[in-house]
């Protein structure tokens, strides 16, 4: 995921209620929600890499049952707090509030930082995310560099020219990457985010049987 900033203050879990509508208890939770566990020989980065995962899978997962969850974090004014920190600023009131609230418990975000401004885009078809920064000038001399996650690497690309700028690829939990945009010029720039979208409500259940039998071989989802 994109640079983030952790609170190690250990957060309500607003979300599990909704998650857990069934009322079904895994035997992993106790290993999935232990701190001491997770920080058990980890450095920070790899705790805040941890709890920026497992709190976006489960506002995902949250998404699809609750509708009215799913509405707000698909608000595009909305949406880059949920990624965030959780609070904005109530364009009707002036005042800063969580953007979800349950049972008079806020959702504290995801964890990750980024500029208020920024356009979010969820594409169910990607498994990483990639930053677009794109010039505001007319399309014959635009510039745009592309900030690109995989497996084991980031690459950074100017206007998809090749060789790339730079190729970080994953020696450490973390890595710095200094951009030739200033402070003053990036108001100048237009970003926007591709964000995996894991909210199984555009899934599918696939049965796989042999002709031959009754009962499928094979049931599986990609989520």
């Amino acid at each position: 995921m994109m640079e983030q900033t952790i609170s190690k203050k250990k957060k309500t879990n607003v979300l599990e209620p909704i998650i857990n509508k069934s009322g079904k208890k895994s035997i992993l939770d106790p290993i999935i929600n232990n701190s001491e566990l997770i920080s058990s020989g980890w450095s920070d980065d790899q705790e805040k890499i941890y709890d920026i995962c497992k709190n976006y899978f489960e506002l995902c997962l949250a998404c699809a049952r609750d509708e009215f969850l799913y509405n707000s974090f698909m608000d595009p004014r909305k949406t880059v707090f949920f990624l965030t920190d959780g609070k904005w600023k109530n364009p009707e009131t002036g005042d800063y509030e969580y953007v979800f609230v349950k049972d008079e418990k806020p959702w504290q975000g995801v964890g990750m930082t980024l500029p208020e401004e920024i356009k979010i885009i969820f594409d169910p078809h990607v498994a990483w995310p990639t930053l677009y920064i794109t010039s505001k000038a007319d399309k014959k001399h635009q510039n745009t560099i592309t900030i690109k996650e995989a497996p084991l690497l980031v690459e950074v690309t100017e206007n998809s020219k090749t060789p790339s700028l730079k190729i970080i690829s994953k020696e450490e939990p973390s890595e710095h990457l200094e951009l030739p945009i200033s402070k003053d010029e990036i108001k100048d720039y237009d970003q926007t985010l591709i964000m995996p979208s894991y909210v199984p409500n555009m899934d599918m259940l696939l049965n796989v049987k042999l002709k031959d039998s009754k009962d499928p071989e094979i049931i599986m989802t990609c989520c």
